[in-house]
């Protein structure tokens, strides 16, 4: 299956999924939030899946959370549309305590089918699909431009390709140092 294929109805199918088996999150104000510990190995969903199927999902939440962040850092003044149209789960660290806190998006390839604990425990190795650059480049304008009109979708994407270039990075030494490691 391919990204676009995915990001979709089959992505909506398996967030629910994941968060409705794996351990409770906490959210406020009714907001979905993912959370390290959902993600983990304690979730019955994403032990059953294969690599594929790993690398195809924790893409796709990578970009939802990543899209919702940069809205909310860089266009404060249309967030609260953004997010009553969007309902893009939210990133938050793990209880006690983290929960208030928002993680950056690419860490949701370092936890991903991790065992649960603090952040030296995860050891996900998830991969960054390309071929979503592409898609969510379409996905991103194309809403901009038939919901919020008053924002410029191709400034937006900007701000995005930004972070998306620092993960990429990341997680290209990850896997030099996994390789060299073998």
């Amino acid at each position: 299956m391919t990204f676009k294929q995915y990001y979709g109805d089959p992505f909506r199918a398996d967030i629910a999924k994941v968060i409705l088996s794996g351990p409770p999150s906490h959210s406020e104000r009714g907001e979905v939030a993912i959370q390290p510990r959902t993600l983990s190995t304690m979730n019955p969903v994403i032990r059953s899946w294969d690599q594929e199927h790993i690398d195809l999902f924790v893409t796709a939440p990578f970009f939802t959370v990543l899209v919702d962040q940069v809205c909310y850092t860089y266009y404060r003044e249309y967030y609260s549309q953004f997010q009553s149209l969007t309902r893009y789960p939210k990133f938050r660290g793990d209880c006690t305590g983290g929960c208030s806190h928002h993680i950056h998006p690419k860490y949701v390839f370092k936890v991903i089918a991790s065992p649960p604990g603090p952040y030296s425990s995860w050891s996900g190795t998830a991969n960054f699909l390309e071929e979503s650059i592409d898609v969510m480049h379409s996905e991103v304008t194309d809403f901009f431009g038939v919901h919020l009109k008053v924002s410029d979708g191709l400034n937006f994407w900007s701000r995005c390709v930004d972070e998306i270039r620092e993960t990429n990075e990341i997680l290209a030494k990850r896997k030099a140092a996994t390789d060299s490691s073998s």
